[in-house]
């Protein structure tokens, strides 16, 4: 039987290698496929064409027998949208949320083989108002929107009574606020607010086509009860929702899936004094930091919650000022981060009795049981004679912007230029230098022949794709040179080799008598 077994053995060893060499794999060289020229991400108009010419390499070129599939999906696709047996993607794409990230994947087939390649890539659709600087604009004594795009020559203008059967905005219209989407409620939390001091408080607005969704007495719970003018002043986003600062009171609405995504009555104190007035500029430390300048102190929010608390907690350090007592009449003027880390600031504070300046340090640390504690670092007054110019400033915006992701990966930024505030005096801007306490001419208006009205800073993505990200000054201006509308913005990219410096990108001109105000709106 032993015998039998191996002759079995040998009979089907003699069998597998009668195989014809040019079966499927057996003797046949295999072919390699390689994909290129598809970039990693890009960013289109919803409802414009998706092009893609991409290159193939194969080692058998003209005799590869290929076939090739395009496809996308995202968080908002149960099943991949399939897009083109093309090697060239030639579509439109009308189909995706704006702001939504879409993966994109060419797939490239040899028939002969089955051997295949596939390339990965992204791409974000943006509505037509989107990928440039969205600008409040006053025009023979009315307000309107326009929206300057990354070329820096493609305008558009009147958006907002365009999209409003020819309304324009309100009389006392002053800022642009942009909202996030939130991943449950997408379209009930994104938006466009432009704040009006009035009795309406502003508008709401559709964030793709700009059309009114209500006006923002409308966007409270308790919004009926509340009266006179609504002067919204400040605004932030964190994981947990987003916050309005309005006549001095901070009022919050948490994510979740409301439909109608209403801001819930002011935060209160659950302790003596219980009523404040909040500045604009909002931080973050032991949680999400206000300050009150009515009392002087600052004011804590945790997690949400309906109500402030004050800075305290075992071993918290305030051996160089106390954050619950600045002292009497010194109010906020800016804050901002000192670094890449969200807990650590610097404030920038006015001695409304003196007109002194005084800035503040704070950062957190850890006591012995590893809990966070609340470090109050330093507390300098910034005198007249060795900075005059801080002295004569009209306005100041900080270098940062923190941003809170509110959906996964969890992750906080801090965007921007740290550790520098910026101030608009005598037609220049200065940048101020917190580390070395130093003050410099960043970009001198009569040098540019302009009249500098305002300013901001924003960190966005290259739309050159020669760098990930870079800082923006956008700097809006009244161009000497024209008689007649000479409003607009110029742009400039912040750099920091051999020191903080600007350079002007691009600059328009011509198409209002005064821009208010300015925000990035990148989707």
């Amino acid at each position: 039987m032993k015998n039998l077994k191996y002759i079995f053995i040998l009979f089907l060893s003699l069998q597998f290698s009668c195989i014809d060499d040019k079966s499927k794999f057996g003797g046949d060289e295999i072919d390699s496929i390689t994909i290129e020229d598809i970039e990693e991400y890009k960013e289109i108009e919803i409802g414009t064409k998706l092009e893609i010419k991409p290159t193939v390499i194969t080692k058998f070129g003209d005799k590869s027998q290929l076939s090739y599939v395009w496809y996308k999906y995202n968080k908002e696709q149960a099943v991949p949208d399939t897009l083109s047996y093309e090697k060239d993607l030639d579509v439109v794409i009308g189909d995706v949320l704006p702001g939504v990230t879409t993966t994109l994947v060419f797939k490239v087939i040899d028939q002969q083989t089955g051997i295949f390649a596939m390339n990965k890539s992204s791409f974000v659709t943006v509505g037509k108002y989107s990928g440039g600087t969205l600008m409040l604009c006053r025009v023979d004594g009315e307000n309107d929107l326009a929206m300057l795009k990354k070329d820096g020559k493609t305008l558009y203008e009147n958006i907002y009574s365009y999209a409003n059967d020819g309304n324009r905005l309100g009389k006392e219209s002053k800022r642009i606020i942009l909202t996030d989407s939130y991943e449950y409620n997408p379209l009930g939390h994104k938006s466009v607010i432009v704040t009006c001091d009035d009795e309406t408080g502003g508008v709401y607005l559709d964030p793709v086509i700009f059309t009114r969704q209500n006006y923002m007495k409308e966007k409270f719970v308790l919004g009926e009860e509340m009266e006179g003018s609504l002067v919204i002043t400040g605004y932030i986003a964190t994981a947990e929702g987003d916050y309005l600062v309005v006549n001095g009171k901070v009022y919050n609405r948490v994510n979740g899936d409301k439909a109608k995504a209403d801001w819930n009555p002011e935060l209160v104190f659950l302790a003596e004094p219980r009523d404040y007035y909040a500045a604009s500029s909002i931080g973050y430390s032991v949680g999400l930091m206000f300050y009150d300048n009515l009392h002087n102190r600052f004011m804590v929010n945790k997690d949400g919650v309906g109500y402030f608390s004050f800075i305290t907690g075992k071993d918290y350090d305030f051996s160089n000022y106390d954050p619950n007592d600045i002292g009497e009449g010194i109010e906020l003027i800016v804050m901002g981060n000192q670094s890449s880390r969200k807990d650590f600031m610097w404030e920038l504070m006015k001695n409304t009795k003196t007109g002194e300046y005084i800035l503040l340090k704070s950062k957190t640390g850890f006591n012995s049981s590893w809990q966070t504690i609340f470090v109050a670092e330093d507390k300098k007054v910034l005198s007249k004679s060795e900075f005059p110019h801080l002295y004569e400033a009209s306005s100041f915006i900080a270098g940062t912007k923190l941003f809170f992701a509110n959906s996964y990966p969890w992750k906080d930024y801090v965007l921007g230029q740290p550790n520098i505030f910026f101030f608009l005096s005598n037609n220049k801007i200065y940048a101020f230098n917190i580390g070395t306490l130093s003050e410099a001419v960043l970009i001198d208006g009569d040098v540019e022949n302009y009249t500098i009205t305002g300013m901001d800073c924003t960190e966005i993505k290259d739309p050159q794709g020669i760098e990930d990200t870079y800082v923006q000054l956008t700097v809006a201006v009244k161009d000497r040179g024209l008689s007649d509308k000479p409003g607009g913005i110029a742009v400039y990219r912040l750099n920091n080799v051999g020191g903080l410096s600007a350079e002007k990108i691009y600059a328009k001109t011509g198409f209002c008598d005064e821009v208010l105000y300015t925000v990035e709106k990148l989707n």
